[in-house]
């Protein structure tokens, strides 16, 4: 519709957006506050779009020419009908009953969507943990993990987005999630969204050798106020199965979670 009425004029705001998005890709820029200055291009065409669907429903249930004064064609002149309008119609109580069971079926749809992270899969994690820690682990590793866990632990299944690993001072001050803020330990940190949405801090010595960002993971530890303080996190590949296993460093073998 933009086009065929105003050409050029009509996409100019979409070839706009464009440029901007292009722009913003080369030089690699973050989205948010640079995509905000054009998402009202998005709104616009949908606005236009929709309005021209409106105008072709009209035409249906009226079977008649729109005005063209509506859309600026021709002036106005008045309509005269040949028989009162028909509400009643097969077509319109058809198109109702299925707006009616769209409207209806969006709850429905909610719950077709597989839960990624069930109750279900955790407790299967956890009774395969033994047998997955001990061929990285040394005994007295498995049996502070274990414990932890009989203890009344804490433990989550997730995906990790944005690890990093931060030598002691370091981080990121300006950060949204205070797990990224420099303390006075090395670490590897990421925000976990699964089970439980929330900054994970694991205080480990080195960099860790595998730890894509995305990667599905299981946290074992303790929430503070400002993040998850772990105790040991194993990461799992793209098949399900665990990978690799980072173990708190120090180990505490008295590290417990203190309301």
């Amino acid at each position: 519709t933009a086009w065929v009425r105003q050409k050029w004029i009509g996409i100019l705001p979409l070839m706009s957006s464009f440029g901007h998005y292009g722009i913003n890709a080369l030089v690699r820029n973050s989205g948010g506050r640079y995509i905000l200055a054009m998402d009202w291009i998005g709104a616009l065409y949908f606005g236009i779009g929709m309005t021209q669907i409106t105008i072709w429903v009209i035409q249906y249930f009226r079977n008649k020419e729109i005005q063209r004064e509506i859309i600026g064609e021709t002036p106005y002149q008045p309509i005269s009908y040949h028989s009162p309008l028909k509400f009643f119609t097969k077509a319109n109580v058809l198109t109702a009953f299925i707006i009616i069971l769209v409207g209806c079926s969006l709850p429905i749809a909610d719950q077709l969507i597989p839960e990624r992270y069930p109750d279900i899969l955790l407790d299967k994690r956890l009774n395969e943990l033994p047998n997955e820690i001990n061929t990285v682990l040394s005994s007295d590793e498995v049996n502070i993990v274990n414990n932890f866990i009989h203890q009344g632990g804490s433990a989550f299944l997730g995906r990790a987005l944005y690890p990093r690993f931060h030598r002691s001072g370091q981080g990121e001050s300006g950060s949204t999630w205070q797990a990224f803020y420099p303390r006075p330990f090395p670490r590897i940190s990421f925000y976990l969204v699964g089970q439980k949405n929330t900054g994970v801090v694991l205080p480990h010595q080195k960099k860790p050798d595998y730890f894509p960002n995305g990667a599905d993971v299981l946290i074992i530890g303790c929430p503070r106020p400002d993040y998850f303080d772990t105790l040991a996190i194993i990461v799992y590949n793209s098949d399900g199965n665990s990978r690799s296993v980072y173990l708190r460093e120090p180990l505490e073998e008295n590290f417990a979670c203190i309301p």
